[in-house]
């Protein structure tokens, strides 16, 4: 166990200058991340503390109200720590891969065999007798995140289906027909669209695989693909779930991209209700879906929704590609049969069709159909069916519309012991008849159709009923319920239940207890991959937060900072992050102020703002100098070190990657190590030293492959193989680039898929094989376009007039080359146009354009000598010799 914790705290290093500390460095934080209990923990603590490996301070903790004892290593614990880690990643155990087939690695390569980045310590407490199987280690991890929260509502039970035979008889065709790819069912709410939908995949799950997925307003696409990407991972079809765990903003094109290759060859039924609730980028996405599978034989989707949506057009529909229905009230002998069912006497049945007009949800509520005549059904619920119930069942109704999601039965029952708590009434334990719900009164709504029941005993309500029930609700009520249900979602730890909690906090006005979520657990939830949940909560959050203390108000902030950026939405971002160093510099800790400075620069050297960007990183270099911060100084100088080298001072780049592997080996950081490592190896390709180059980057890999970085680790590959080609390996080189290629699809990294295809082409010229090269290149350029990557634009604009020069056609050729050079011109790329410039030079050379070459040769001296770029300078004079004879 003490090897545990020393790991633990050896990833909590970082946080060690902050006066405010994680949850994660109290005796039960530490108790939880090592899974034994805090009695145990203590004890292991207070002997490392003996031992001089630990030192205790007390600190205030973020989102707690009170201080802490918090724990860290000392300088003799850190070396002892960092030992340990080697030791246990070294350490080889037997595992079962996700197709079944067993090998044996290393424990710290373990991230290379699962669809989620897990820690060390979670990979550990997963391996059993010296063995692991990621199937069941994968599976078993997610059911337990979900084990109170399943962001995907589950299809509800058909306890009883009468009627619409010609609309089962349309989508049944939908499976078989060869060009329908689409059904939009559309109608008034209430009218049985969703029991359609659940009759219906309950008819055909035998035949095809079915994914169910309800719409809610506040689901954007992450929210959507997250349980997509489970449903396919668990067919075997990982891709788009590796995508997910590598990017906190999805884009559509990068989803469809690998849904192409996680859908082909597969049989799929894909059902999206209530498609009306829908936000733009889910739209976007469904129309996406509906052009990929054109081309699919075996992917058929459904969509529900109270109009007609619009992510599609007219000429889907007269094309057949898309079929619309329109859904109404259950005919006669239908309504008829449904009635006769509920034992409404014969003379009732006419009169209730009547009045109907065979709406089943009316149909289901209504008994006598004088009462309802002359009501809608909203007045009809109020009056005739809300006013009929007991106690205990409008009670039940009350609790299942404040929740967002199906919740288990038994939360009904925790959910009246919290309410007498967060109503003020004393904590008493609450006898069987001391409840005022219970299972018959449960069992009573399921039959009425008041509430309905989906897979795993999850119970929901209809929006219909929910917006009534809750307009039932006084203001004090809904604030009672609400912080109930925060208490029942905070019994649980995990990442969902924790959103949910920090929802009905805010709903209830409790902003302690959301500070205390957003604050103490926010880290955690972005971790874990729900920051597209949390955002919007933490947004609301920020606008409450008036009079809340500045040490839990800058925690908040930053978190909002930092989930803006991984969601690409730098604008917001910088002014959320500008107004934060503004504002809270005085009283800020100087390690934060470090990191918002630093993160403020990588947005501006993203967006290739490099004098912004520059003086920025300088500043943050400074604080981190002057508190010793190490890791956001292995950070910083790794962005320096991209900055330089863009701009072609490549002496200086190595001088910073290096000073960045110096730091990640004293801190044992192999995130950090490998960037670094694979940093230099770039820098010596621009000088070409290829052997320096593949060195430092087969060394970059062999480390990222223990951290599982897939996105790196493709970017690793192809410069590999880049480095492989340009020394004449082209068999070795293009083995990397072909691994790159498939590390880039699985997670749907287009740009690195683009580079991949690229380099690719430039191998392929290297052999002769012009045809080919020409093929990827055409096929590579719309990627690139796509992107907007202007160097990846002017490498295949080079490739294709090198082909063009090589069959003869000179005009063609001029033109790629003059764009290729405009394109490097503008960005400011001048290393990059300086071996351009020479490359084209030599084909003028060969095709006795003299003149030309000179003009190129000349520019590209020019370039060298500003830069001071001796390998630049050297090529000029080799070709200008060249040209001279």
């Amino acid at each position: 166990m003490k090897e545990r914790v020393f790991l633990h705290l050896l990833f909590q290093q970082r946080f060690v200058l902050d006066s405010d500390s994680p949850k994660s460095v109290t005796q039960e934080g530490v108790a939880k991340a090592v899974d034994v209990g805090r009695n145990n923990v203590a004890k292991v603590l207070a002997e490392m503390g003996k031992e001089g490996t630990v030192d205790t301070y007390t600190r205030h903790v973020k989102g707690l109200p009170s201080v802490r004892k918090v724990y860290f290593l000392s300088a003799k614990g850190l070396e002892k720590a960092k030992a340990v880690k080697q030791d246990v990643e070294s350490t080889t155990v037997d595992i079962i891969d996700l197709q079944g087939e067993r090998t044996k690695d290393e424990i710290g390569r373990l991230g290379n065999y699962l669809p989620k980045r897990y820690d060390l310590l979670e990979l550990i407490n997963g391996i059993v007798q010296g063995s692991i199987d990621c199937r069941n280690f994968h599976e078993n991890r997610m059911r337990e995140e979900r084990r109170y929260v399943d962001f995907t509502d589950k299809k509800p039970a058909v306890r009883a289906f009468y009627g619409r035979e010609r609309e089962i008889r349309i989508l049944s065709d939908l499976l078989t027909s060869e060009n329908k790819r689409m059904v939009v069912i559309n109608g008034i709410p209430g009218i049985g669209k969703t029991t359609l939908l659940a009759k219906f995949a309950q008819n055909v799950r035998d035949r095809t695989n079915v994914f169910w997925y309800k719409v809610h307003e506040w689901a954007n696409l992450k929210a959507l693909l997250r349980p997509l990407a489970e449903f396919l991972s668990q067919m075997g079809r990982r891709n788009l779930e590796w995508y997910l765990n590598q990017t906190e903003a999805p884009l559509v094109g990068e989803a469809t991209h690998i849904l192409e290759t996680d859908l082909k060859d597969v049989s799929v039924l894909l059902i999206f209700d209530d498609v009306h609730k829908a936000e733009p980028s889910v739209l976007e996405f469904l129309g996406a879906l509906l052009t990929i599978t054109e081309g699919m034989d075996g992917v058929r989707a459904v969509c529900t929704a109270r109009e007609i949506p619009t992510f599609y057009s007219r000429s889907a529909v007269f094309r057949g590609l898309v079929e619309e229905l329109n859904l109404e009230g259950l005919d006669k002998e239908s309504s008829l049969q449904m009635m006769r069912s509920r034992g409404l006497s014969a003379t009732d049945v006419e009169e209730v069709f009547r009045v109907t007009s065979g709406h089943p949800l009316f149909l289901e509520l209504i008994d006598d159909p004088k009462l309802a005549l002359g009501k809608n059904i909203r007045i009809f619920i109020e009056q005739e069916v809300f006013s009929r119930l007991g106690v205990a069942e409008r009670k039940i109704m009350s609790i299942a519309a404040v929740f967002r999601y199906p919740v288990l039965i038994d939360a009904f029952f925790i959910m009246e012991e919290e309410i007498h708590l967060a109503a003020g009434m004393e904590k008493v334990e609450l006898e069987g008849a001391d409840y005022a719900v219970s299972y018959e009164a449960v069992d009573a709504l399921l039959s009425k159709s008041i509430i309905y029941e989906s897979v795993g005993r999850l119970i929901g309500m209809h929006d219909l009923l929910r917006e009534f029930s809750l307009s039932r609700l006084t203001p004090r009520q809904r604030r009672v319920y609400h912080r109930a249900a925060a208490r029942y979602y905070l019994q649980d730890g995990s990442a969902p239940a924790r959103v949910e909690g920090l929802y009905h906090s805010l709903m209830a006005g409790d902003l302690q207890t959301a500070v205390s979520i957003a604050a103490g657990d926010g880290r955690s939830i972005i971790s874990k991959g729900y920051a597209t949940q949390f955002a919007p909560l933490l947004d609301r959050l920020a606008r409450d937060m008036d009079g809340t203390e500045r040490k839990d108000l800058v925690e908040i902030s930053l978190l909002q900072g930092e989930v803006l950026y991984l969601q690409g939405e730098w604008d917001r971002a910088l002014e959320v992050l500008r107004m934060l160093k503004r504002q809270t510099r005085i009283w800020m800790d100087s390690r934060v102020l470090g990191e918002v400075t630093r993160m403020i620069g990588v947005i501006h050297l993203n967006r290739g703002e490099y004098d912004v960007a520059w003086t920025m990183l300088n500043e943050s270099m400074d604080i981190s100098l002057s508190n010793g911060d190490l890791p956001t100084q292995a950070d910083i100088l790794y962005d320096m070190g991209g900055l330089l080298e863009r701009r072609g001072k490549i002496t200086e780049a190595i001088d910073r990657f290096e000073k960045a592997r110096c730091i990640a080996l004293e801190l044992a950081d192999d995130l950090a190590l490998g960037k670094a490592l694979y940093g230099i190896g770039r820098a010596y390709s621009t000088l070409e030293d290829y052997d320096k180059a593949i060195q430092y980057k087969e060394d970059a890999l062999s480390v990222l492959e223990r951290r599982g970085d897939t996105n790196m680790m493709a970017k690793a590959c192809i410069s590999l193989g880049n480095d492989l080609c340009s020394v004449g390996k082209n068999l070795q080189g293009m083995v990397y680039l072909d691994r790159a290629q498939v590390l880039a699809n699985s997670v749907g990294d287009l740009s690195t898929v683009g580079h991949a295809l690229a380099n690719l082409t430039g191998c392929r010229l290297v052999q002769g094989q012009l045809d080919e090269a020409e093929r990827m290149a055409l096929k590579c350029l719309p990627i690139s376009t796509k992107l907007d990557d202007p160097l990846m634009v002017s490498m295949l604009h080079f490739y294709l007039g090198y082909v063009s020069s090589k069959r003869g056609d000179r005009s063609r050729a001029d033109d790629h080359f003059g764009k290729a050079i405009a394109i490097l011109r503008e960005h400011d790329s001048p290393v990059r146009l300086g071996q351009l410039l020479i490359e084209i030079a030599k084909i003028c050379m060969e095709n006795d354009e003299g003149d030309r070459a000179k003009e190129l040769l000349d520019e590209a001296q020019g370039i060298a000598e500003r830069l001071g770029h001796q390998r630049l300078r050297e090529q000029v004079d080799e070709n200008m010799e060249r040209l001279c004879t």
